[in-house]
């Protein structure tokens, strides 16, 4: 089942939002959909239930009681792998919005045209972020997943998976990177190195000759792969 959540002091937005996000993803063929609404970001922070299940929450950016853009903020404290789409009627905390890892931002004097695009790469997303991959790791057998890899590195006859969101920060297991490799193709990984395969989303930054990871980890890259390794990097920022 999809869950949304949608956050707005305004009843007449709190309502439109819910209708076009309901209208949409009825032309998507999505039928399996819980849609909940809550009336301030203080409210929304206390379903901490529905935080946790939840895939999208649509916030308002500008309420009475609280700044939308905090609220964010301790929204992903509560679930990192929430896809928050901003509802404002003005663009002037997009960079702050960024920051807060915004996947989306709706213009209220435009909701009915934006949100069709919205939901459309809302669900492509929510299938990446939900992807999990079972693997036989030293201490038995785990389903992981793909958004919570940082990178896999290759050392030996080992291959070490480095985490995030997870308690467990570290996996190993024998195997080849090679293979992973082209499992985890088309959830955006790239093998910028022989020995490591790297998830773009968690990239930073890239020099040469180095790829920085958001945890500050420097990956290197070789001088040949170096052009190829920047295009793929651009075009995880584009995605993000």
């Amino acid at each position: 089942m999809k869950k949304f959540l949608i956050c707005d002091d305004e009843p007449f937005y709190l309502e439109k939002v819910k209708r076009l996000a309901e209208e949409n993803l009825k032309k998507a063929g999505v039928e399996d959909v819980q849609i909940d609404t809550v009336a301030s970001g203080r409210e929304l922070l206390e379903k901490e239930g529905l935080l946790a299940d939840c895939q999208v929450v649509f916030l308002d950016i500008n309420m009475d009681d609280c700044n939308g853009v905090e609220i964010a903020f301790e929204v992903k404290q509560k679930n990192p792998d929430i896809l928050l789409v901003f509802v404002t009627a003005y663009m002037d905390y997009v960079l702050a919005g960024y920051r807060a890892e915004a996947f989306r931002f709706l213009l209220k004097d435009d909701l009915e045209a934006m949100m069709r695009e919205c939901i459309s790469a809302l669900l492509v997303k929510i299938d990446k972020v939900s992807a999990s991959i079972c693997l036989e790791f030293s201490d038995g057998e785990r389903n992981i997943r793909v958004n919570h890899i940082m990178y896999i590195e290759s050392f030996g006859h080992k291959l070490y998976f480095h985490m995030s969101g997870e308690k467990k920060k570290r996996h190993e297991m024998y195997g080849n990177l090679s293979d992973l490799e082209k499992r985890l193709k088309e959830y955006g990984f790239c093998r910028v190195h022989k020995s490591f395969l790297v998830n773009m989303q968690f990239a930073e930054s890239i020099r040469r000759y180095w790829l920085t990871l958001v945890n500050g980890q420097e990956i290197p890259i070789p001088k040949d792969k170096f052009q190829w390794v920047r295009k793929e990097y651009m075009k995880a920022v584009e995605e993000i």
